[in-house]
Formats: C-alpha cells, sequence, structure tokens
C-alpha cells in the first residue's frame, strides 16, 4: 500500500484508491475486493457475529500470510465502512484516534 498527499479532496473512492483529505492511496483490488476477501475470511472461519479488533484483521497471527495482512489501519477502517454499506459489518469506535481499540462485528 502506498499512501501520497493530495490536498482539498473529501472521501472518494475510486476503482483503484481512495483520496481523503491529503492522502491518497492507489490500490491494487478495489475497497469492494478487499472487503469481499475479508468478509470471506470471516465466513470460513465462522466468525460471523462475533468481534474483531482491527489489529487482529491486520496483524492477528490468524491473519498471518492472508492478502490483508499489515493492511494499513486507515484502509482497513474504508473497507469496514464499504461493508457496513452492505450490512455486512459494523465498526465499532473505541476513544483512540489511531484505532487501536476499534472493533468490527461481522454478520
Amino acid at each position: 500500500f502506498r499512501s501520497t498527499r493530495s490536498s482539498g479532496i473529501n472521501a472518494e473512492y475510486g476503482r483503484s484508491g481512495i483520496m481523503e483529505g491529503e492522502r491518497c492511496f492507489v490500490l491494487w483490488k478495489t475497497v469492494a475486493q478487499w472487503g469481499s476477501l475479508i468478509h470471506g475470511w470471516v465466513s470460513e472461519r465462522g466468525l460471523t457475529g462475533t468481534v474483531l479488533t482491527l489489529f487482529e484483521i491486520h496483524s492477528g497471527d490468524d491473519t498471518e500470510g492472508q492478502p490483508f495482512y499489515g493492511m494499513d489501519v486507515w484502509l482497513l477502517q474504508h473497507v469496514i465502512m464499504a461493508l457496513g454499506k452492505e450490512g455486512k459489518a459494523e465498526l465499532m469506535m473505541g476513544e483512540s484516534e489511531d484505532f487501536s481499540d476499534a472493533g468490527v462485528k461481522f454478520y
């Protein structure tokens, strides 16, 4: 994942990237494709209906070797929000600004 600076752009999902404020991620998979991979992994392991931390998803022992292992937390948040719009997940924000205590419930 790479981020670069851009100016004056609100959150915008494109086919190959996300732009928000001063961040721009260029992606080799769309946000929807990342969401499908993560939701598929959750479903395969019978974890729907449970709450996982964002850390467990991007850096947990169980996700090592998955394509989303090591995903930037900022990007993961956007992927989870997109899953939320589909009714497949709910992002549960904690009090930390860096999302270190955020969780997600999958449906």
